[in-house]
């Protein structure tokens, strides 16, 4: 699964359940299909992003440090950069949280043939006391020109350093994380085959009369089929009225 990764460090028995619900939602609003052909794949994304991995630690809520996010489809690169920031008044933490980490993670995904490819990058720890007077910067690579959805999560790890050793606070019941963008995938656009010689012919345009010359043909026509006949002395008066009309 795509976000497995994710599992192991923001741990929530009710996220699998969770995102199905997502992921049925944008089913549904497959426009493209008619009722029971839908799919994922063709449906409206963007109702995942906001989605929490842990529902007990929501990110914005221990994480407010303001930030931006900014992808590159062509290059590949992400980039999240947080303005300067003071952890301890900008983070919600828990006892005895000493150090803290940031995620962040991209998934590309194609849910019809379900490949999928998972990218992480995660910082060091970093000290809660420490203000962070140049920001924070995360920066991660993916495939370049990758056309499956892709999407974007940001994540904190909250951890205990005690004597040198690392240590995981109440086994990271309450690290967050949080689709933070979704970028549907890119419409693949076809070039319209060359047509051939044969098929040129085929459509060739015909020029359009005007009525009025198509009535003047017909006039023409008619005079010259009739004219023995008009141009007869003995014609009686009843076949010139035929004639005439």
């Amino acid at each position: 699964m795509a976000f497995k990764a994710s599992m192991e460090q923001f741990r929530d028995k009710t996220m699998y359940r969770r995102l199905s619900s997502q992921l049925l939602a944008a089913l549904q609003q497959d426009v493209s299909h008619v009722r029971g052909e839908r799919t994922v794949e063709n449906g409206n994304l963007q109702g995942l992003k906001g989605f929490e991995f842990n529902k007990q630690t929501r990110f914005h809520r221990v994480c407010r440090a303001s930030h931006q996010v900014q992808l590159n489809r062509e290059k590949g690169t992400v980039d999240v950069t947080f303005d300067k920031f003071d952890p301890r008044y900008e983070l919600t933490v828990p006892k005895h949280t000493t150090h803290f980490k940031m995620m962040l993670t991209v998934h590309a995904i194609n849910f019809d043939t379900h490949q999928t490819d998972s990218y992480s990058t995660l910082t060091s720890t970093i000290p809660l006391h420490t203000q962070l007077q140049d920001g924070l910067a995360l920066h991660l690579d993916f495939k370049p020109n990758d056309p499956r959805h892709l999407i974007v999560s940001l994540g904190i790890i909250f951890v205990e350093i005690l004597d040198g050793r690392e240590y995981e606070i109440k086994a990271g019941i309450h690290n967050a994380m949080c689709i933070t963008r979704v970028y549907e995938k890119q419409a693949l656009v076809t070039q319209p085959a060359k047509p051939s010689a044969a098929t040129i012919l085929a459509h060739k345009p015909v020029a359009l009369i005007p009525p009025t010359t198509l009535k003047r043909q017909h006039q023409n026509s008619t005079r010259k089929l009739h004219r023995s006949i008009i141009g007869t002395k003995q014609v009686s008066t009843a076949q010139k009225m035929e004639l005439i009309e």
